[in-house]
């Protein structure tokens, strides 16, 4: 990003960050279009800097404006596979970093940026379990088992300082904060249309995550921000979704072993699935 970056954001209006977030839009589909895979990442980069930078300093226009276009890179029809993942990556980083500043309805927003698949595609509708799971099929997670996409966004995070202001590279926080983002995006997924998401964070203890979960289950404007409803059964139902999809997939890893939370597990009790 320009050096000049900062001080567009020291003036009170958005005006030149919301074009500074279009030509950046620009920037990367002209990329894409032209085969320069290079200018497509520095464009997704930027303004990846420039999402962070707005929600670290409070200006959700320009933070909303930064992620809808890189949706619209990401949606772009000759856009290649690693470009993607590392639009999906950035994207998730984002997330952690709205969980750690408890920006909860930019957290929906992010969870359900569109992939561009047709309306009535069976493909992943949601931008980050869409870009995690062609990545998958085109090889770019290797290693057996394949690598979370978690993982991707966590090396994202550590190479990219303006996606974790407030923490230093090796802080634990930042992966824990990306699992969380992954947790409330599959509750968001779940609500939305219980046939898409990929609770990914299930890779992960259950220490990671088991803090964001019991803010969602113990403070009902947080559940409104993110699910519209502030509903206990409609909650014990979605963490019972998320807890039983892929069930055969994820027992492999052996780490997740559902939720530990004892407020989480109230809840769910208080509830039970008749």
């Amino acid at each position: 990003m320009p050096e000049d970056i900062d001080q567009l954001f020291s003036s009170p209006t958005d005006a030149a960050l919301l074009e500074r977030a279009h030509r950046t839009t620009e920037d990367g589909v002209e990329a894409i279009h032209s085969s320069d895979s290079e200018k497509a990442s520095i464009a997704v980069s930027d303004a990846m800097s420039l999402l962070c930078k707005a929600l670290a300093r409070d200006r959700p226009k320009v933070a909303v404006a930064a992620a809808r276009g890189l949706a619209t890179v990401y949606a772009t029809p000759q856009v290649r596979g690693p470009l993607r993942l590392e639009i999906a990556a950035a994207l998730s980083t984002a997330g952690g970093l709205a969980v750690r500043l408890e920006d909860w309805a930019f957290i929906r927003r992010l969870a359900l940026l569109p992939s561009g698949v047709p309306p009535d595609s069976r493909d992943q509708p949601y931008l980050v379990p869409h870009a995690r799971l062609q990545a998958a099929r085109e090889g770019l997670l290797p290693a057996n088992p394949d690598r979370p996409l978690i993982d991707v966004a966590n090396t994202w995070a550590v190479e990219h300082e303006d996606a974790r202001p407030d923490l230093p590279a090796a802080n634990g926080r930042v992966l824990d904060s990306i699992c969380q983002f992954n947790a409330l995006a599959s509750l968001i997924h779940f609500d939305v249309n219980p046939e898409f998401g990929f609770p990914e964070f299930r890779r992960y203890e259950s220490r990671r995550t088991d803090s964001v979960i019991e803010v969602v289950v113990t403070d009902q404007d947080v559940r409104r921000q993110l699910l519209g409803s502030a509903d206990d059964a409609r909650v014990a139902s979605l963490l019972r979704a998320v807890a039983a999809f892929g069930r055969e997939y994820f027992f492999q890893f052996g780490v997740w072993h559902g939720f530990e939370s004892r407020r989480v597990n109230e809840l769910l009790r208080a509830n039970e699935a008749s």
